[in-house]
């Protein structure tokens, strides 16, 4: 996504996630990535390819 930046939406413990308040006729992207901690600091995996869901 050339020019475009990602923010965090949320941390969540579920297999499933709801983004709420998005604006209608707008295409949103997500890409999700698996953590765990390990020694008190969270250890990251790879993200996910992009997922387009449009509202």
């Amino acid at each position: 996504m050339t020019g475009k930046t990602w923010k965090k939406v949320s941390d969540t413990r579920s297999t499933s996630f709801t983004d709420k308040g998005l604006k209608k006729n707008t295409t949103y992207q997500y890409k999700i990535r698996a953590y765990q901690t390990v020694k008190g600091k969270k250890v990251y995996s790879a993200f996910s390819s992009v997922k387009k869901i449009k509202r």
